[in-house]
């Protein structure tokens, strides 16, 4: 099913693929379901609406449309599967029809997402609004379905929503009260940047005594720093903090860190999106950087990892885009997927001897990459690892047992990068059979 401008792909009803330019795109009359990864990688959409008779929505129909900011969703539409948005970075704001009563979730990378409306959604898939950093409007959904990191985002949505009068079920208006009137000295610091919250916990007399906004960090007896309440800035971390936990520093205005001595791990998603950081002082002993650990943090430049590291997890330093350069410890076996995907200054990248995977992804969308050095050690390079890499020229491969799929390497726009290896090896097979070039080495 085509026209002048978009080109749609429909059969029996189900929209699998569009085609087109981009911009403002209204899908065909006539389509009940739009199905898996139909408008994935569709960076040129902007603006998508969806026409009544639309009942499903399929997992990761809409996956890193990048540029797309509103998507209008009809009445009638039932179901919305998992990742439906998932890397929709600039949508803003979100309204899920009354219909929708089950919300499976996937908000992960939608970094631009301010606000969040779902009138129906009475039952969500877990973590279903993971990563959605903006209010949450749920006037059906218990607050005890909601996880730790997104109570504080329902809790903004419900004070927008009394704003508007729009009217919140009964009994988890409720439990809304109770939350704050039972959590009123942990929500004093968000209160300070809440000036709804603040207002309504003053009036209520809720603001408690003592002057909280001294205690700058949240630590267990065990070590582990849960929460920054801070204003931002340098940081130095206490000493006796052994553990940073999942996004305790996510969104707040740090621009240096400092960690101390004895310090072992970064919890997922700790660092997300500090659009401040600059700098990270990582100790000796760290052992482990979680998933999506520095995710989004857009002013680092330069990370240096220290030697004891042994684990990083998926998209650990994804989305920094002023990272000129990065080096890797010796003790990292495995580079995990989405690694650094998406850091578009990337320039040097130093892999280190004892390296033995490349995960998929890892390096994908690096724009100003030239070079790669593989290590003697490296064993498979994986699916997408350098997609994107349009600037990569030279793949150096020192060791003889390298494997890969053949889009390892390949760029996705521009011409192939050289394979340097010795004469005989196996890269050189590669590089025969999959079209790259290819450049003997002693």
């Amino acid at each position: 099913m085509d026209n002048p401008k978009h080109s749609f792909t429909v059969k029996d009803g189900v929209l699998t693929q569009y085609r087109g330019p981009g911009g403002d795109v209204a899908l065909p009359e006539g389509i009940t379901r739009i199905a898996y990864a139909a408008f994935r990688d569709g960076g040129s959409v902007t603006r998508i609406t969806v026409p009544a008779g639309v009942t499903e929505i399929s997992t990761s129909a809409f996956q890193d449309c990048e540029h797309l900011t509103e998507i209008i969703l009809p009445e009638g539409l039932e179901r919305v599967d998992a990742s439906a948005f998932w890397g929709c970075r600039s949508l803003k704001r979100l309204r899920l029809p009354a219909s929708v009563t089950r919300f499976q979730g996937g908000f992960h990378h939608c970094d631009a997402l301010a606000e969040v409306e779902a009138p129906g959604v009475s039952e969500t898939g877990k973590d279903a609004f993971g990563d959605c950093g903006g209010a949450l409007i749920l006037p059906r959904l218990p607050l005890s379905a909601l996880g730790r990191d997104q109570k504080l985002n329902a809790l903004s949505g419900w004070l927008l929503a009394r704003e508007r009068g729009v009217p919140y079920e009964p009994e988890v208006d409720a439990a809304y009260w109770r939350y704050i009137k039972s959590q009123r000295k942990r929500l004093y610091p968000a209160a300070l940047r809440n000036e709804r919250l603040m207002r309504l916990m003053a009036e209520h007399g809720l603001l408690p005594e003592e002057d909280s906004p001294e205690r700058v960090f949240s630590i267990t007896p065990k070590g582990v720093l849960k929460a920054y309440h801070g204003p931002g800035g340098e940081v130095t971390v206490p000493e006796g903090v052994v553990k940073i936990g999942p996004r305790a520093f996510a969104r707040s205005a740090v621009s240096s860190v400092t960690l101390p001595a004895g310090f072992t791990e970064i919890g997922p998603s700790a660092f997300a999106n500090c659009k401040s950081l600059e700098e990270i002082y990582l100790p000796a002993g760290l052992r482990k950087i979680g998933e999506a650990a520095f995710y989004g943090c857009t002013a680092l430049t330069w990370a240096e990892l220290p030697d004891g590291l042994r684990t990083m997890g998926e998209n650990a330093f994804a989305r920094c885009e002023a990272l000129g350069g990065i080096a890797l410890p010796e003790g990292l076996a495995q580079l995990p997927g989405q690694a650094f995907w998406g850091c578009v200054n990337l320039e040097e990248v130093r892999l280190p001897e004892g390296l033995m995977v490349i995960g998929v992804g890892a390096f994908e969308c690096c724009g100003r990459l030239r070079e790669a050095v593989l290590p003697a050690s490296l064993r498979r390079v994986e699916l997408y690892a350098f997609r994107g890499c349009t600037a990569l020229r030279r793949v150096v491969v020192l060791g003889d047992r390298l494997s890969g799929p053949d889009s390892a390497f390949a760029p996705g726009a521009g011409p192939l990068p050289c394979i340097l290896a010795r004469a005989g090896s196996p890269a050189e097979r590669f590089a025969k059979k999959c079209g790259y070039p290819f450049e003997a080495i002693d």
